[in-house]
């Protein structure tokens, strides 16, 4: 993986949408589990905040390179993982 960018000028769009469409694509598997989902990482303030919607002195959100998932194995009601 490429160092990470210093300026939001060094962000590739293209690069920030795919690990917006990794995390929605994930997020449509899991199903019945999403709410056990949390999104932790660079991605959560592009996905609370409209970036669309923010005041014209505001910047919006870089975005993030890398799509982080934390999982924890456990035994659920039902017998499921």
């Amino acid at each position: 993986m490429p160092d990470k960018p210093r300026r939001a000028s060094e962000y590739n769009n293209e690069h920030v949408e795919l690990v917006r469409a990794t995390c929605l694509y994930v997020a449509t598997r899991l199903g019945d589990l999403m709410d056990e989902l949390v999104v932790v990482g660079g991605l959560v303030p592009s996905l609370i905040i409209d970036q669309g919607k923010l005041a014209d002195n505001v910047d919006a959100h870089v975005g993030t390179m890398d799509l982080d998932v934390g999982l924890t194995l456990a035994l659920l009601d039902g017998g499921r993982y």
